[in-house]
C-alpha cells in the first residue's frame, strides 16, 4: 500500500481534506508532532487518492515531507501503533 505524510501546522489545515469522498476511504492517521509544532497527516491508499490530498493540501500550503523524512515518520508511527496494540493484548490477553 501506498502512502504519503504531510506536515500541517494544525489540524485545520486538513479537516476538510480528509472529509473529501475519495480520501475518507483510505486510511488516515492523525499524530502531534513529537518536536516543536504541527501535526503530522499521513495518508495510506491508493494513488489516485494521495495525488488528489497533495492537490488539495497544496492549495492550503500545505506540502509533504520528502522521501527520507516521511520514512522516518512512518516507522514511527507504526513503532507506536504496534506498542499500544502489544500493551491492549497485555491488558485484555
Amino acid at each position: 500500500m501506498m502512502y504519503r505524510i504531510w506536515k500541517a501546522r494544525g489540524k485545520p489545515d486538513f479537516e476538510d481534506v480528509v472529509k473529501d469522498d475519495i480520501i475518507s476511504r483510505q486510511s488516515i492517521m492523525e499524530k502531534n508532532a513529537w518536536e516543536g509544532e504541527g501535526v503530522y497527516l499521513m495518508i495510506e491508499g491508493s494513488e489516485e487518492a494521495l495525488k488528489r490530498a497533495g492537490d488539495l493540501l497544496r492549495e492550503k500550503g500545505v506540502g509533504a515531507l520528502g522521501e527520507k523524512e516521511a520514512e522516518k515518520i512512518y516507522k514511527k508511527i507504526k513503532s507506536e501503533e504496534e506498542d499500544a496494540a502489544a500493551g491492549m493484548g497485555a491488558i485484555f490477553g
